[in-house]
């Protein structure tokens, strides 16, 4: 079975996640000190403030950053087409932003794909445009999202340990696995 990526509200899993259309071909990790967790604004000395990186809200985490390319495309033919703007603002709605009361909301953004799971903020968002129809309307975009938040690598470590458990209870699979690592010898 094909295990589509997706996007979805870690606080609210009620809500339908976001499938990619494609799966994508390149994932780019990083992690490393967040200097920004405890202080997301800085003054600069005068009146103007400068903006930092947005940083996990709660300040505990925001380590990592995961970077991920969507491609969404809604041309079937020239008659059957819809605006792909649609789709690329289903992901917008995880920007931090200011509500009514001049309060900032930072919600958090999961993505998923295989045994990757990354939860966090979203840190930017890039949209290219690459396809139109004859009446100008964009019907192709690819979309860069960079997510701050926990070591996705913790969830692949976790499914390689219980991988590693279950062969570690069967003397035969514990043999033939030893042996798959060691075919190269054969060659």
């Amino acid at each position: 079975m094909l295990s589509k990526a997706s996007v979805y509200d870690p606080d609210d899993l009620s809500k339908k996640a976001l499938y990619a259309q494609f799966n994508p071909n390149t994932l780019e990790y990083s992690a490393g000190a967040n200097r920004y967790a405890d202080k997301r604004v800085r003054d600069t000395g005068s009146t103007a403030r400068e903006h930092l990186r947005q940083g996990d809200p709660t300040g505990r985490t925001g380590n990592a950053s995961l970077s991920v390319r969507l491609f969404c495309h809604t041309y079937e033919n020239e008659s059957s087409y819809t605006d792909v703007r649609l789709d690329v603002n289903r992901f917008r709605k995880f920007l931090r932003h200011t509500d009514e009361t001049g309060k900032t909301i930072s919600p958090r953004i999961g993505f998923a794909w295989g045994t990757l799971c990354m939860v966090g903020t979203l840190e930017s968002i890039s949209v290219s445009y690459q396809m139109f129809a004859s009446d100008g309307t964009p019907v192709q975009a690819e979309v860069s999202l960079m997510i701050m938040g926990d070591a996705p690598d913790i969830t692949a470590m976790q499914s390689n340990y219980d991988k590693e458990a279950a062969v570690k209870k069967d003397p035969i699979r514990l043999a033939a696995e030893k042996l798959k690592d060691a075919d190269w010898l054969f060659l």
